[in-house]
């Protein structure tokens, strides 16, 4: 897909935007919760991105602009767990990701992400996998609280092989 900027019919680059400390600010600052806001000058502020949150983007080389892509496509938790697995068995998705985010550490996205998902307790997670499925993400919840990365690597794979199957 080849899109043009909206401003100067330039080429926009899809990639992602999010916000986060750097190490000087934090030495200078210290530690800080950050948000993006947007507001006009006649309308009240509005939240665009919170602290270390992500969302898609593409940007101009020509002008600069930036267009941020705040639309939420909801998936069911089975999906949202294979996007998770193969981020977690992926080193070329891991390096394309540290890559477009200089300084972030990838695993403990990976970490967030899972404590923020990983819900067995909720029936609605329960309800979108098999009994063998549950007991291979439990498995792999001891390795990603212990953050034993080279295992998560291998485990991931194997629970996205058996759960993409399906």
């Amino acid at each position: 897909m080849n899109l043009e900027c909206p401003y100067c019919k330039g080429k926009l680059k899809t990639g992602q935007v999010n916000i986060h400390g750097t190490l000087g600010g934090f030495l200078v600052f210290g530690l800080s919760y950050q948000n993006l806001y947007f507001k006009t000058e006649s309308e009240k502020e509005i939240k665009i991105l919170g602290s270390n949150d992500v969302t898609p983007a593409l940007r101009c080389g020509s002008c600069g602009i930036v267009v941020l892509n705040k639309e939420i496509i909801e998936q069911n938790d089975r999906d949202t767990l294979i996007e998770l697995l193969t981020l977690c068995s992926s080193k070329e998705l891991q390096e394309s990701i540290i890559k477009l985010n200089p300084g972030i550490d990838i695993h403990e996205q990976i970490y967030q992400g899972w404590n923020r998902f990983y819900s067995p307790q909720k029936n609605e997670f329960t309800a979108f996998f098999t009994e063998e499925e549950l007991k291979s993400m439990s498995e792999l919840e001891v390795l990603i609280a212990a953050k034993d990365w080279k295992r998560i690597d291998v485990v991931a794979d194997e629970i996205l092989s058996s759960v993409a199957e399906k």
